[in-house]
Parts: structure tokens; C-alpha cells; sequence
């Protein structure tokens, strides 16, 4: 099993973003359970779709492109 994400660099992103941080630290998470399960799942962390806070924008678009060429990827 990995180490997970360096400490350092994430220490630098979450100076930056702290919800990048969070994604980032999940994305690369030692323990595969608390990765996210598919790209989409990815897509959500990165863009704070969900979040109460959230409010749509081109980023949504993107969103919605890549969840359409996911489900293509695997009927």
C-alpha cells in the first residue's frame, strides 16, 4: 500500500485552495475506498459540484461532457 499524497505538496495546494487540497488529498489517497470511484466522482470533487454553496457554471458543461463520454466508455 502507498504513503498517499506528499505532505509537502499538499501542504502548497491547500496554501492555495483549500477544496483542491481536499480533492487532491482524496484523488491520492493511500486507501482505495476513499478514492473517488469513477471520473466523475473526480469531476465533482474538483469543480465543488454538491456543495451548497455551488452555482452552475461552464465548468458544469465540462462536467456534463465528460459524465456523457464516461457512461459511453462503459456500456
Amino acid at each position: 500500500m502507498g504513503s498517499g499524497p506528499d505532505r509537502t505538496a499538499l501542504a502548497a495546494v491547500h496554501a492555495l485552495d483549500q477544496a483542491l487540497a481536499a480533492a487532491v488529498e482524496a484523488a491520492l489517497s493511500a486507501d482505495p475506498t476513499d478514492r473517488p470511484a469513477d471520473g466523475a466522482a473526480l469531476v465533482d470533487l474538483l469543480t465543488s459540484h454538491g456543495r451548497a454553496d455551488h452555482e452552475p457554471t461552464l465548468v458544469d458543461t465540462v462536467r456534463e461532457e465528460i459524465t456523457r463520454g464516461w457512461r459511453t466508455l462503459t456500456l
